[in-house]
């Protein structure tokens, strides 16, 4: 589960002493739902369900998705996952294997490069937004809310 901080969690911000608000928070939360439901839709590649989506009672977003199946890139490496195969007597059970760890990072970059990459450059659009609406990339502009040299922009 995705969520929003609440503002008593979130940082301050030092020139106005109030919680740090994204003022494209909400629309990312919404594209990034878009996108999921159109990957899931569309994409050939393992994208996890959408479960629910939207406002808690306080107000907060929050996306909520199944898992995906498979096993974390961390865990083969803590580990062993074949110690009959990476050991003569056994003696790697239960214990870290630097050749599971090797072996599951070698498998993330072939299925990245054969089938990921390839599958999301057949994904194709007229358009270069979900929802009608674009946020735009980080720049060096600033914000109608924002503080540059003390003057409001």
């Amino acid at each position: 589960m995705k969520r929003e901080i609440p503002l008593s969690k979130r940082n301050v911000s030092s020139l106005m002493g109030k919680p740090i608000e994204n003022p494209w928070f909400k629309v990312h939360f919404q594209n990034e739902t878009a996108a999921l439901q159109r990957l899931r839709s569309q994409a050939k590649i393992p994208v996890p369900n959408l479960r629910s989506w939207g406002e808690d009672s306080e107000g907060l977003r929050f996306l909520e998705t199944d898992l995906v199946g498979g096993v974390q890139l961390e865990r083969p490496g803590k580990e062993c996952r074949m110690p009959n195969f990476h050991s003569l007597n056994g003696e790697k059970i239960g214990k870290s294997c630097d050749q599971c760890a090797d072996l599951a990072q070698k498998n993330l970059s072939q299925f990245v490069e054969e089938k990921l990459l390839p599958n999301l450059k057949s994904l194709t659009s007229s358009t270069t937004r979900l929802n009608e609406f674009v946020i735009p990339p980080r720049g060096p502009w600033a914000l109608s809310t924002d503080q540059v040299g003390g003057l409001n922009v």
